[in-house]
């Protein structure tokens, strides 16, 4: 049967994805991407078992393309993690106060939009939330 793996933010699922998984490569846009995946994938053993059976990588958020029907025919994977690190995880996270200048990371830019935000526009959420509020998860 078919795997499909349901990503649930700051569970560990990309961690579990690039390494226990080690599937993804068909999922890269370009031609470059592909390539240096599936190099880094021979160089490591190549694709996993689980990766092989892994069909789909879907968001929680995401909206599922399938039928109840072909849902029933499958087998789904998900990482879960405690409640409240799993918190602690996100809010570190999206807190603008976390943004590196000029790093080159996942949703860094994300990050540094917010820092930006926050800082020139009083009203925002993130100037509220993380200046007015809580500029750190101890305060919170």
């Amino acid at each position: 049967r078919s795997i499909f793996f349901i990503h649930v933010g700051k569970t560990g699922g990309t961690t579990l994805r690039e390494t226990v998984l080690r599937y993804g490569c068909r999922l890269y846009g370009s031609d470059l991407a592909r390539a240096n995946c599936y190099k880094f994938l021979k160089k490591h053993g190549g694709e996993s078992a689980l990766g092989k059976r892994t069909r789909g990588i879907f968001h929680y958020q995401q909206k599922h393309p399938r039928t109840r029907k072909q849902i029933n025919k499958m087998d789904w994977m998900f990482v879960v993690r405690e409640p409240i690190a799993r918190f602690m995880s996100s809010y570190e996270y999206i807190n603008p106060h976390n943004c590196i200048q000029g790093k080159k990371e996942r949703n860094m830019d994300q990050k540094c939009n917010r820092q930006f935000q926050a800082q020139n526009y009083p009203g925002s959420f993130a100037s509220k939330f993380f200046y007015d509020c809580f500029l750190t998860i101890q305060e919170f």
